[in-house]
C-alpha cells in the first residue's frame, strides 16, 4: 500500500515537471490527501460489507446481527454463518471462534510486516518531506 502511494506521488511529480508548471508540491500533503481519500473509500466499503453481513444474519435468524457493524466482531458472525466445516480430516462445528483466532494472527503478522518494511520510508516522508528514491521503480522517474 505504501509502495503504491510513493509511486503515485513520484508519477505526479514527474508529470508536473514535464508539463512545465513549477508548483511547490509538498509530498507529505499529497500523501496525506491520498491516505484520507483511501480512508474514505475504506469506510464506505466497510459500511457496505457490514450491511451485507447484517442482512444475511437477519435472513438466517442469527442472533445479535447488529454486531456486524463492530470491527473484528463481524468476522465472528461470518464464522457463525458458515456452519460446520470439514478441513482435511478435522471437523469444526463452530467456525466463529476459529475465524477470530485466525483474524488476530493475520492482523498481528500484518502489523509486524508493515512496521519492518515501511517504517523508515514513512518516517522520512512525514518528518523531512523527502521521498526515498531507492524504493521507487526505476521506470517511474
Amino acid at each position: 500500500m505504501f509502495q503504491y502511494l510513493i509511486n503515485v506521488i513520484v508519477q505526479f511529480n514527474s508529470l508536473l515537471n514535464q508539463s512545465g508548471l513549477n508548483l511547490n508540491v509538498s509530498y507529505s500533503t499529497l500523501a496525506l490527501q491520498l491516505i484520507v481519500g483511501i480512508g474514505i473509500w475504506a469506510v464506505v466499503f466497510y459500511i457496505l460489507k457490514s450491511v451485507g453481513i447484517y442482512l444475511t444474519c437477519k435472513n438466517n435468524n442469527v442472533k445479535h446481527g447488529y454486531l456486524a457493524f463492530v470491527p473484528f466482531v463481524n468476522y465472528y458472525l461470518i464464522g457463525k454463518l458458515t456452519g460446520p466445516v470439514k478441513f482435511f480430516s478435522l471437523k469444526f462445528k463452530n467456525m466463529s471462534i476459529l475465524t477470530g483466532i485466525f483474524l488476530f494472527i493475520m492482523f498481528g503478522l500484518n502489523v509486524a510486516n508493515d512496521y519492518l518494511i515501511y517504517f523508515d520510508e514513512f518516517y522520512l516522508l512525514i518528518t523531512h518531506n523527502v521521498i526515498p528514491i531507492e524504493i521507487t521503480h526505476s521506470n517511474s522517474l
